[in-house]
């Protein structure tokens, strides 16, 4: 398991946001709830794993992977608001601020039992909308996966980190 890199209630960018907790660690990140202190909203912020810094590449797919999600304004595409560094004892730690849906992720309601037929059909709807509006534009998302499709009450995003 990775090192926590933030704790609840520290501050990034100079007090612009405020950890509320860590949401889940991925691949390439550990994603955190996080308040928006200047436009005073919740956001979601995935900083990439100190391990893959150490690697150039690892940096430049990360932040174009954030520049093509950016360029992706659809309902069913989760939004990037902001991408930065936050530099800490001398380390920089990059990151991706994006839209925060509280209502969590397909891996979790999966858990939960079977999902109801009429529900599964207008999910599965509404991924291929996102899916196809990004698939016209040239984006290929790279890692379609439960814990990648994400709910805010009945509209499903699809996370645009891995595309």
């Amino acid at each position: 398991m990775p090192p926590r890199i933030f704790a609840r209630g520290e501050k990034l960018e100079d007090g612009h946001y405020t950890v509320l907790e860590e949401l889940g660690v991925g691949g390439m990140g550990v994603v955190y709830h996080c308040r928006d202190e200047l436009l005073l909203r919740d956001v979601a912020i995935k900083m990439l794993l100190p391990s893959l810094m150490a690697d150039k590449k690892n940096l430049d797919v990360f932040k174009e992977e954030a520049r093509l999600a950016a360029q992706l304004e659809h309902p069913n595409i989760v939004t990037v608001y902001d991408i930065g560094v936050e530099s800490r004892q001398g380390r920089d730690h990059h990151f991706v601020a994006m839209e925060y849906l509280p209502g969590g992720n397909l891996a979790a309601r999966v858990t939960q039992g079977p999902l109801p037929l009429e529900h599964s059909l207008n999910w599965m709807k509404q991924l291929a909308s996102g899916l196809s509006f990004a698939h016209k534009r040239g984006v290929i998302h790279q890692d379609i996966c439960l814990r990648h499709v994400l709910f805010d009450d009945s509209t499903l995003r699809l996370c645009g980190l891995g595309l």
